[in-house]
């Protein structure tokens, strides 16, 4: 696959790839929220009006409270992803979807699959350093 067709460690490629095929400049309700995640720079890409507000706070106060430690450098060399560096430590560091406390919490490094996450009424999060988001 072409690497286009993969989420980078970059959070600014990562957001000017899905404005792309969100077309968040031609919709008002498609929402891209800034967060600091564990002391990085991180981002929520929702539609408006398809998820609570009330899950939307409850998810912000989490990120803003996560120290470091609570994720694990999942791209130490850029080419890994949080999983695959689990994997490779023996699987002692927490994947970083355990610190989201809702029952369904999923991985995903395409593109087509997170915009059709946020269409349909999720909630995708990007991490700074991390090749994947979270739905």
């Amino acid at each position: 696959m072409e690497a286009e067709d993969r989420i980078s460690g970059n959070l600014a490629e990562n957001r000017r790839l899905m404005d792309r095929i969100l077309r968040s400049e031609k919709s008002f309700d498609i929402v891209y929220r800034p967060v600091k995640a564990a002391g990085r720079q991180a981002g929520f890409y929702f539609v408006d009006g398809m998820v609570k507000d009330e899950i939307m706070e409850k998810l912000q106060e989490l990120f803003y409270h996560l120290k470091p430690e609570d994720l694990p450098d999942g791209t130490k060399d850029g080419q890994k992803t949080a999983k695959e560096d689990q994997e490779s430590s023996g699987g002692g560091e927490q994947a970083p979807w355990t610190a989201i406390p809702y029952v369904e919490v999923d991985a995903a490094d395409s593109p087509g699959e997170l915009a059709r996450a946020v269409l349909c009424g999720s909630v995708s999060l990007f991490v700074d350093g991390i090749r994947e988001a979270y739905i």
